[in-house]
């Protein structure tokens, strides 16, 4: 299992996924992410099992706070709201 993140050409974080195929992914925003023309950097990291990916994406959105995930948009809803995220 795959967890990336794409980068713009200053370094800012994009978006940070997970799939199975981080190269078939990649192609899969392009159809649908207004945001595809800014990646100019992708790091790819492999995990045993998909659980022990989605644990690295959620830390990696909640530390990172790439500009295109929505559960970065609820982190900073909370924050503004001074509301307590779930563990």
């Amino acid at each position: 299992m795959k967890l990336y993140r794409h980068y713009d050409r200053h370094g800012t974080l994009l978006y940070v996924g997970v799939s199975l195929s981080a190269v078939t992914r990649l192609r899969g925003h392009r159809n649908v992410s207004g945001w595809y023309d800014q990646i100019t950097r992708v790091e790819i990291e492999t995990y045993r099992t998909r659980r022990e990916a989605l644990d690295a994406e959620k830390k990696a959105i909640l530390l990172e706070d790439p500009l295109y995930n929505i559960a970065s948009t609820r982190k900073l809803a909370h924050i503004l709201l001074g509301l307590r995220l779930a563990p």
